[in-house]
């Protein structure tokens, strides 16, 4: 399991997650494994649940290396399911149970749209499809099981989380706030590691281009550096860092 924070306005993306795999047979974890990754002239793609199927979905849409359209993500991530499901007997609750991230550049009447969504098997019953959009200005967060049978803080979180919206934030004032969500949940959590990878996209008025960019660090430190609004210039352009490669 891991745990995903994501948010989008007009202005931004922003991607989080946690380094952490877990054991499923075993109470074990390793820490440092970097699943947020970058997709070539697109955006990013993480995972939360069962690794082998995720990494398994993540593989195919980056060596795709040009994806023209959503879509495209869309039907790798059903045909990778749709395979597991018939090819490895007693896997369909866990790839059910799974969720991807993605972010990437859309347009909208000539405009950038930055955009973020989900999928998951699971989302059929909800809305008859496997996709969701992120809201713009809200904050989604794909929690880890053990934080979520703690009933009292798990509300506490998702009140907090309903609470911010980032529409007319800059974007380091929400880095802050999606880490400091990032961190309450990784101290509350055995399924969740201290450091995360983050993505973001935005339009830098410097340059007057759109940068694709990510940070790998420990929470606490990263958050310490958006309150100090000194944390954007640690970003490094996505495909040069090996832990987004």
């Amino acid at each position: 399991m891991t745990t995903i924070i994501i948010t989008r306005t007009d202005q931004y993306s922003i991607i989080i997650s946690d380094t952490r795999e877990n054991n499923e047979e075993e109470s074990t974890y390793l820490d440092g494994v970097f699943k947020l990754r970058y997709i070539p002239n697109m955006g990013f793609i993480t995972g939360a649940g069962w690794a082998v199927f995720l990494e398994e979905v993540k593989e195919r849409i980056i060596k795709k290396r040009r994806i023209e359209h959503i879509d495209e993500v869309l039907e790798i991530f059903k045909s990778t399911a749709d395979e597991g499901k018939r090819d490895v007997l007693g896997t369909e609750e866990r790839i059910d149970n799974s969720y991807i991230a993605i972010t990437w550049l859309g347009e909208d009447n000539n405009k950038i749209e930055y955009q973020s969504g989900l999928l998951s098997e699971s989302y059929y019953e909800k809305n008859g499809d496997n996709s969701m959009l992120v809201d713009k200005g809200g904050i989604r967060i794909i929690y880890p099981v053990d934080l979520v049978e703690k009933d009292g803080l798990i509300h506490e979180i998702v009140e907090q989380t309903n609470g911010k919206i980032t529409t007319d934030l800059s974007i380091n004032k929400a880095l802050f706030e999606t880490l400091k969500l990032f961190v309450q949940i990784a101290k509350n959590s055995d399924l969740v590691s201290l450091d995360c990878q983050i993505g973001i996209q935005y339009h830098s008025k410097l340059t007057n281009e759109i940068h694709t960019e990510g940070l790998y660090g420990k929470g606490e430190q990263l958050l310490k550096l958006a309150q100090q609004n000194k944390i954007l210039r640690k970003f490094k352009a996505a495909g040069t860092l090996s832990e987004f490669v």
